[in-house]
């Protein structure tokens, strides 16, 4: 996965992906299976919301595959309370009716993970607009120079470096041998396998072959016209999904063998073949970063050598290149204040002294000779950042005071009032966080009141 350019929770995301897929078909069992019900529809919403924590990139990518799975899955529970074949121009609406009725486990279920996930995706789609995302698709990062050519897809080398513009790249875009020729056995099976499993097996082929196109350079149109960038800002990215279509297709020889003795054994010696192919791998090359150790002093060089991906929010209309803040840390000096004591003495109006600093806050006294004086911050204005004004001697919070972005760097500002005061600054959850956490704390308690009520159910039952 790290060859794919995914982050360490996109690690974690890629394990909730089957786990997706398994909880949301036990919802639509194969032939006349019972339903889960709503112990299975709970633990849907758990797995997506635990897809939906974790990483940004595959929910996103993963969500509309997700709604095309179980729409194949209830496809045939739909065809048995209301065959295709009965369907008339009368029968539409009561057609309707029963979709939305077959539907309903999947859509409570998607609905309970992202109630789940609120705190963290409510927030980041309202609040999205905060952030400066123009060097997300420019210069390393333009999506057309990260196209996948078709030789790539089965080169069976192994690299340790970077994407490059071209068909020289460092790293390895091969679907892998061994999950083709697994899938090639499988196809040579179909006829034999399983209604829904060929049914299963159809829709993640089509998607696999879809996700090929779309790495191609042919895809370049389809890219610019849906604006899929923002979603995955490599194409090659999206060869993370075909992780889990190829490692499905590839059941397709074992599907519905006996579990006797000589399947077993059987199963273990493929597992051994499949395995060996890629254990050369298996190993890692550690190469020391260019920019040193890894530390903070290492991050910031790395920053200011590659001028690229500077986090920054929408009101930075000057992407810094340095700082004095950068001074500070390549020097090894602890940061213990973001005033701007520069900015704060050049009116010789205000004096400041800052008492205390942390990721989150910062209190600052200060005496100004007029109500024309401000207080600058070298930190990115972003909502929730609040400012107060506190009694000097009691600490008592006499009146807030606005905040406000300064300058083509964006930084924060706080207008202070004349006289001896104590201005704290504070970064604070906005209406829309505290939306997002009381969802997830309702929903939480009510996963608490679902687990703590079943023994009580089920022993009214036994009775």
């Amino acid at each position: 996965s790290f060859q794919l350019g995914l982050a360490p929770l996109a690690l974690v995301a890629l394990a909730f992906v089957p786990l997706c897929l398994w909880a949301f078909g036990r919802l639509y069992p194969a032939g006349d299976g019972r339903s889960s019900g709503s112990g299975g529809i709970m633990l849907a919403g758990l797995a997506y919301a635990g897809l939906m924590l974790s990483s940004n990139l595959v929910a996103l990518l993963f969500s509309p595959i997700l709604g095309g799975y179980f729409l194949v899955r209830a496809w045939r529970r739909f065809d048995r309370l209301q065959p295709r074949r009965l369907l008339t121009r009368q029968s539409w609406p009561s057609g309707l009716g029963h979709a939305a009725h077959v539907l309903l486990p999947a859509a409570a279920g998607v609905a309970l993970g992202l109630c789940l996930s609120a705190v963290f995706w409510l927030p980041a789609f309202l609040e999205y607009s905060g952030i400066r995302t123009d060097q997300w698709v420019g210069g390393y990062y333009e999506y057309r120079n990260h196209f996948v050519y078709p030789f790539q897809l089965l080169l069976p080398s192994w690299g340790f470096g970077a994407s490059l513009p071209g068909p020289d790249d460092g790293m390895s875009f091969q679907l892998g041998l061994a999950p083709l020729a697994l899938v090639a056995l499988a196809l040579l099976r179909w006829p034999r396998l399983a209604v829904a499993w060929r049914r299963t097996g159809a829709y993640l082929g089509l998607l696999t072959l879809a996700v090929i196109f779309l790495m191609l350079p042919l895809s370049e149109p389809v890219w610019e016209a849906l604006g899929l960038v923002s979603f995955a800002q490599f194409p090659w990215r999206l060869l993370a999904l075909t992780i889990v279509s190829l490692a499905f297709l590839g059941t397709g020889p074992f599907a519905r063998w006996p579990a006797d003795g000589a399947h077993l054994a059987a199963t273990a010696l493929w597992a051994l073949l499949i395995i060996l192919p890629v254990y050369p791998y298996l190993r890692s090359e550690i190469r020391p970063p260019a920019e040193g150790p890894v530390s903070l002093q290492g991050l910031m060089r790395f920053q200011q050598s590659a001028d690229e991906m500077t986090g920054s929010t929408a009101w930075v209309q000057e992407i810094p290149r340095w700082s004095p803040l950068a001074d500070q840390i390549m020097a090894g000096i602890e940061i213990t204040t973001k005033v701007d004591y520069t900015a704060a003495y050049a009116t010789g109006r205000l004096a400041v002294h800052s008492q205390e600093m942390s990721t989150t806050h910062e209190r600052v006294w200060f005496q100004a000779e007029d109500n024309s004086q401000a207080i600058i911050f070298n930190t990115f204005y972003y909502p929730g950042w609040n400012a107060y004004i506190l009694d000097e001697n009691t600490g008592a919070v006499t009146g807030t005071v606005l905040v406000e972005p300064e300058g083509a760097l964006g930084r924060i500002s706080v207008p202070v009032p004349a006289g001896r005061h104590v201005l704290l600054l504070s970064f604070e959850d906005t209406p829309v966080r505290k939306l997002g956490t009381g969802i997830t704390l309702a929903t939480v308690a009510l996963y608490v009141v679902a687990a703590a009520s079943k023994p009580i159910v089920r022993g009214r039952r036994d009775r």
